[in-house]
């Protein structure tokens, strides 16, 4: 599976955790940005939460996942 994501704003994303169709949790290969999305499409995603803290947005992800 490609890790690197590709969206239709032009910036690329690696995929941490997730994948097309699911949850995803992603970081922008660019900037110290973190996405958590609700669906990951092809070059797009749905519902996205952004943070420019990787601690944090690991935490939002771990409580994501048992809810």
């Amino acid at each position: 599976m490609n890790r690197l994501f590709y969206n239709l704003n032009g910036n690329t994303y690696y995929i941490l955790f997730g994948k097309e169709g699911e949850r995803a949790f992603l970081c922008n290969i660019n900037t110290e940005q973190y996405v958590i999305c609700a669906i990951l499409e092809e070059n797009a995603w749905w519902q996205g939460q952004y943070f420019n803290n990787f601690e944090e947005a690991y935490e939002k992800w771990n409580k994501l996942k048992t809810d």
